[in-house]
């Protein structure tokens, strides 16, 4: 997978741009602040029709500062499906428009010219990003390993893509009832069309969820080893926080069937605080290294180590997937890094594919010695061929 051609119209600080890319490795440096990320984040969008770094419901924030509408253009090539293209128009919320919240704006997306939802780029643009926020899945908090999930299953999956917005649709309906019978004290009964919308989504959540981790645990082991020149051994648990049962042996019937029991008990809690406490959105992922959870009880670097090891993870996971190897892109990660794990993780990526990376260093870690590498230097929402 490679993106051939990248067009940006008021994105972040590029008024203007347009940009041609090959296979290989494209190393963007230059100073803090003068748009290496802006870039990145303009491919992620085309890839998955969300900002890498706007917050939820906030693609505004995209938006060149004082302009009202924006649009990024990617023409992609992959090895399964040839040439096409992606294109995303944002325009600014109006002020009049009560239909979404301050920040929103309205997207507008298109394949080869023809308007599609942005749950059709699932399964279309395979592609990883690293950030260096990325260093915190493993120390953060529980939202960080659950965005993880699903952002991931969102590039791989169009099930998982339909069950997560069904599930958020029941979710939203239930907490809604949820407060009202709170404050009215109704009948609870009306709670059960709601309760098994999001048992039955949530059921297919956590099936695929439970077989993704699966798959990056049994990657992780040897990837974690090879990055740390150890025997130790890291493994990636699924955690529900509302049962406990052990849902691994469970097929998607036991799961459903779970999920509902917990949900039914779970009513006069529910009831006082006014929120579902049973489901997907309450789950975590334990990251263990030679049995210690690294979160409570690891280094700082075995933190990072950890973190490191699930992206290189998803990177093979993917190339499995998608019989292409996808694009990877680097924002400044290797600086946190060092020179042995810096090495670990391109040798590990090091597969033929199309690579973009950002530093604040022109002549960052020798790769520009090296064939097939190209060099920009990025000024103020400019790029220039080195």
């Amino acid at each position: 997978m490679e993106i051939r051609k990248l067009t940006l119209e008021n994105i972040r600080n590029y008024s203007e741009l347009t940009i041609e890319l090959s296979t290989g490795a494209h190393l963007f440096a230059g100073a803090n602040a003068q748009g290496k990320t802006n870039l990145l984040e303009a491919v992620y969008l085309c890839a998955t029709g969300r900002s890498a770094r706007a917050s939820f419901w906030q693609d505004a924030e995209v938006i060149t500062w004082g302009q009202d509408t924006a649009r990024v253009t990617a023409e992609f090539y992959s090895e399964r499906r040839g040439d096409f293209t992606v294109e995303i128009d944002l325009a600014r919320k109006q002020e009049t428009d009560k239909s979404m919240p301050a920040g929103g704006a309205v997207k507008k997306l298109k394949i080869n010219d023809v308007e599609r939802m942005p749950k059709d780029l699932s399964g279309l643009t395979p592609l990883v990003l690293f950030m260096v926020e990325d260093l915190e899945i493993v120390r953060g908090e529980p939202q960080n390993r659950r965005n993880f999930m699903d952002v991931d299953l969102g590039v791989m999956s169009k099930s998982y893509t339909a069950a997560a917005q069904q599930y958020k649709t029941n979710l939203d309906q239930r907490n809604r009832l949820l407060k009202e019978l709170r404050d009215r004290d109704g009948n609870t009964d009306d709670l059960w069309p709601w309760s098994q919308g999001v048992a039955t989504a949530g059921a297919r959540i956590l099936d695929i969820r439970l077989r993704f981790i699966r798959n990056i645990s049994a990657l992780t082991r040897d990837i974690y080893q090879r990055l740390t020149n150890s025997s130790q051994e890291m493994v990636v648990e699924y955690v529900p926080g509302w049962t406990e049962a052990d849902l691994n042996e469970c097929n998607r019937e036991d799961l459903h069937a779970i999920l509902l029991l917990a949900l039914e008990e779970s009513v006069p809690d529910e009831l006082r605080r006014g929120l579902t406490a049973a489901g997907p959105h309450r789950d975590d992922l334990r990251i263990l290294v030679e049995g210690k959870d690294v979160r409570r009880y690891g280094s700082q670097g075995e933190g990072r180590t950890a973190a490191l090891a699930l992206r290189i993870a998803e990177f093979q996971l993917l190339t499995k997937m998608f019989e292409e190897t996808p694009i990877l892109m680097l924002d400044d990660i290797l600086s946190e890094l060092d020179g042995t794990r810096r090495a670990a993780l391109l040798d590990a990526v090091a597969s033929g594919g199309q690579t973009l990376l950002t530093t604040t260093d022109t002549d960052a870690y020798g790769l520009g010695d090296k064939d097939n590498v190209f060099k920009y230097e990025v000024i103020n929402g400019s790029i220039i061929a080195r």
